[in-house]
């Protein structure tokens, strides 16, 4: 091999090896391009899972991610843990069957298969069970997630129990007050008629003989109308909102009378025991009400306890602040009196707590309860401005919570001056649109030595007035009547021109019923229906009777 050969061959390998390095090189920088490109991606990464971590645990809302391969919970966030009420080690690598967090094991199914078809479940429906056992609505939401090459279920669980609790007792709320508008007028037209039938009754006993074999039916109609006009009254307590003229009274006052009358509503074996606490605010109150409000409850107790138990009232000052009341729609802040009825009884169901207080609800079988008793105690705590509470389990017993304002500076109201009897007789202008209820008014009054008039509209009532005028001294008349024109606009217009004119109104409404003409009426102007003839004469006595200027009592109403 010549010299020239080997240089060429020299040169070759030169080149060879020039290129070698060239792409050792290139493939060295690619594998550091490489490295470096991984290491960033490692670094984004971690940063990416540092960040998903302080999102996950920070998250107000409860989060949880599970296996899907062995369904274990793998990780929870602090918002979770509150939820389902365990620590993170009793969680951690057990499932939720295992810890029984659902309520229903078919939800928890549905979900696994809406993931199956659609890779994320949005708001499902569902309720989780603490370990405390108690049980939690929630609007679930599930992501399918990879985690490390392995299928994962990231779960947003929202919890909702509060806000369905709060639209659940607003529900109720609205659907007392509908039930309220349509007991009050229902109550109205029946005691138009009640009116009649116990009249007429009153005023046949009053003339036939006892021995009489007329005298027996009579009565037993006369009774009937009673009872049928003590539920309407009932009705009418539930629904009214009268503007009534409340007193400051001593809350240890009303639980001594409580004291002394219950026992004898209760059976032997209910042990009755009453406690309050001393040096207690007064309240706005109707000593008759709460009479009536403590016996309804107390009645109530006895019936849930049938075999005996005991029957605990007593009374605290509380004040509430905003946070107490976020979830109760009827409670508001400030200083009331806690009137709480506690019993021993077999409990209330609770599908049947929301309706305890709706008229004729009652679980008694027919015959034995009108189911008017815990609406006659509602309709009086909601004219008193207060609410309830009620908290019960079945076999365990209930409580009634009733919150009244507190009214710590009462000012006692003035007694009503005494009535300086009038020995005259005057004429009285009835008005009303029932002819029967006019017939019956008509001959009481006549029979007692009144002069009447009569009239069934207010038009027919101002016909009236222009030919007597001067010689009214009372007008009766029903507040509602047809073509609009009220007995309120009547009263108005004849006081109007003789304000001597005294005023009696009457209905089948309270007075003070809120959206009626009844709203400024004062009870003692006023003649609910229906009403016995001996009452009809006595109001109408105490009217003409009373002292001060005529128009006294219509114009401070109004």
């Amino acid at each position: 091999m010549n010299a020239s050969n080997q240089i060429k061959d020299l040169e070759t390998l030169d080149q060879l090896v020039a290129q070698r390095t060239k792409e050792l090189q290139s493939a060295n920088e690619r594998l550091n391009k490489e490295i470096g490109d991984r290491i960033q991606v490692q670094e984004s990464l971690r940063l990416s899972e540092e960040r998903f971590s302080k999102a996950f645990q920070a998250s107000p809302f409860p989060l949880a991610i599970q296996s899907l391969l062995n369904e274990k919970f793998v990780d929870a966030n602090a918002g979770f843990l509150r939820l389902v009420g365990y620590h993170r080690d009793e969680l951690i690598d057990h499932t939720a069957r295992q810890l029984q967090i659902w309520e229903e094991p078919e939800d928890e199914r549905a979900m696994l298969e809406m993931l199956g078809h659609e890779m994320s479940v949005h708001e499902l429906s569902c309720r989780f069970r603490a370990k405390s056992g108690d049980l939690r609505d929630i609007l679930l939401s599930v992501e399918l997630i990879e985690l490390d090459g392995q299928p994962f279920l990231l779960a947003i669980a929202q919890d909702i129990t509060e806000r369905i609790k709060l639209e659940t007792q607003l529900r109720q709320a609205q659907k007392l007050e509908a039930v309220g508008q349509l007991a009050a007028g229902v109550a109205h037209d029946f005691n138009n008629i009640l009116a009649v039938v116990q009249g007429n009754a009153s005023m046949l006993l009053a003339s036939i003989s006892p021995d009489s074999p007329d005298y027996r039916p009579l009565q037993n109609i006369h009774t009937a109308a009673q009872q049928a006009a003590k539920m309407v009254g009932q009705l009418l307590t539930f629904c009214r909102e009268q503007a009534v003229e409340l007193l400051p009274t001593q809350v240890n006052d009303i639980l001594a009378i409580a004291a002394d009358k219950l026992p004898r509503l209760l059976t032997p074996a209910v042990k009755l025991d009453v406690k309050a606490r001393p040096g207690l605010p007064r309240i706005s109150a109707d000593a008759t009400m709460m009479d009536n409000l403590l016996a309804a409850l107390a009645a109530n107790a006895r019936e849930s306890m049938p075999k005996g138990g005991r029957l605990t009232i007593t009374a605290e000052a509380v004040t509430l602040q905003a946070s107490d009341i976020s979830s109760k729609p009827r409670a508001r802040a400030g200083e009331f009196v806690r009137l709480s009825v506690r019993d021993t009884g077999v409990g209330i169901p609770p599908e049947n707590l929301p309706r305890i207080f709706e008229p004729f609800f009652t679980t008694k079988p027919a015959g034995q309860g009108a189911g008017l008793g815990l609406a006659t105690a509602y309709g009086i705590v909601k004219q008193h401005r207060g609410w309830f509470e009620v908290q019960s389990q079945v076999n365990q017993g209930s409580v009634f919570h009733i919150f009244l304002p507190a009214q710590p500076n009462a000012q006692a109201s003035q007694t009503s001056p005494t009535p300086k009897p009038v020995i005259a007789r005057e004429t009285i202008l009835v008005v009303d649109d029932e002819p029967d209820l006019i017939d019956l008014v008509s001959q009481v009054l006549q029979t007692d030595g009144y002069r009447v008039l009569s009239a069934s509209s207010g038009v027919e009532a101002l016909a009236q007035w222009s030919r007597r005028c001067g010689d009214i001294h009372l007008l009766l008349t029903d507040m509602v009547m047809p073509d609009g024109f009220t007995g309120r606009k009547l009263a108005d217009r004849l006081q109007s021109e003789d304000p001597r004119l005294r005023v009696i109104f009457t209905s089948g409404y309270t007075a003070g019923q809120r959206g009626t003409e009844l709203a400024n009426v004062h009870e003692r102007n006023f003649l609910p229906k229906p009403y016995r003839p001996n009452t009809l004469l006595r109001v109408v006595r105490e009217c003409l009777d009373y002292p001060g200027p005529a128009a006294d009592s219509t114009q401070k109403a109004a």
